[in-house]
């Protein structure tokens, strides 16, 4: 065999996926996380992480990148370098997105390979605690003698939360006043002032609130009641059907990351989440670690984008 061939061959050989998922990681693993420093994302990005550097072997290093409402630290990964450098965490926004805005610069579904899921957190309907009522059938009786005038809080328009004011909406066929706010912490001062009367949000946004009295929780849309709130009915307990909601988390690739690397990260990151000690931080979060297949996440993703943009249709929202 001849020099020339024999260099081909060795090329070939060293960029077989084997090979490199062998060698993966080499050097340190960038996690984009699309929010600032500080909110729940990016504490579970920072939690897994810091498992993660031990278990691969490489420094795991969080790379914040917010703006408009995610999309631009989602839109960064979408375009990274496909070696399995570069991985980020997505979240129950990045799904309402495409249903309320137009020309978003990435496709969720087509631009990213799926890795696991980390972990979900139901949403639960918190209610101003000076009404004068005791649960979601008295408080469903006032808004019903108000029409358009009950005021429920969400955080801007094609939001999460407001999606699911919007589903409510049309579960119950209610009318609120809704009232947009900048964020979690605005509402929840405006919740236990009585200026809103509802809003809906995870437990881990609402629990200091909860505990001040002011508020109290009437429902969870969840599957089934959640232990943190054993005496709290869920949605479908009270008669509202199809309304399970939850705040939920995973981890992506850009798409064209090889296959063997993928898998590697994959088996990685689901070590990590897994691993006692993260499983404990994180359920301080008020989340459930929920690992999955890639093509579990991969369905999951494409089966929530179907919901909300039926939700948003429904509603009357057009991506702007």
């Amino acid at each position: 065999m001849n020099r020339l061939l024999r260099c081909a061959c060795l090329v070939v050989l060293l960029s077989s996926p084997a090979v490199v998922a062998a060698d993966f990681p080499a050097k340190p693993i960038r996690v984009i996380v699309p929010w600032p420093a500080g909110g729940s994302t990016d504490t579970i990005s920072r939690i897994v992480g810091q498992r993660l550097t031990t278990i691969a072997g490489q420094q795991v290093v969080i790379d914040n990148r917010p703006g408009v409402a995610g999309t631009i630290g989602a839109d960064i990964a979408s375009r990274a370098n496909p070696d399995g450098y570069t991985i980020t965490i997505i979240e129950a926004s990045h799904v309402i997105m495409p249903a309320t805005t137009a020309r978003l610069p990435y496709d969720l579904a087509r631009d990213f390979a799926p890795l696991s899921l980390v972990g979900v957190s139901p949403q639960i309907l918190f209610m101003h605690a000076g009404l004068p009522a005791e649960s979601l059938k008295e408080f469903i009786a006032i808004a019903r003698a108000k029409p358009g005038m009950v005021p429920v809080a969400h955080t801007g328009v094609g939001s999460f939360t407001h999606l699911m004011t919007e589903m409510f909406q049309q579960r119950t066929g209610l009318k609120f006043n809704q009232v947009s706010y900048k964020g979690a912490a605005p509402a929840f001062i405006e919740l236990a002032s009585g200026d809103v009367h509802l809003y809906m949000a995870t437990l881990a946004s609402g629990a200091a609130t909860l505990r001040t009295g002011r508020v109290t929780a009437i429902a969870v849309a969840s599957e089934k009641r959640i232990a943190a709130l054993p005496d709290v009915p869920t949605l479908a307990e009270l008669g509202i059907k199809d309304m399970v909601v939850i705040q939920w988390w995973g981890f992506v690739a850009p798409v064209n990351v090889a296959g063997a690397v993928q898998a590697r990260l994959h088996k990685d990151l689901v070590a990590a989440i897994d691993h006692s000690s993260v499983r404990e931080r994180v359920n301080e979060l008020a989340v459930d670690v929920s690992t999955s297949s890639p093509g579990e996440l991969k369905a999951f993703i494409a089966a929530e984008l179907t919901r909300w943009a039926a939700v948003a249709r429904a509603a009357g929202l057009k991506p702007q």
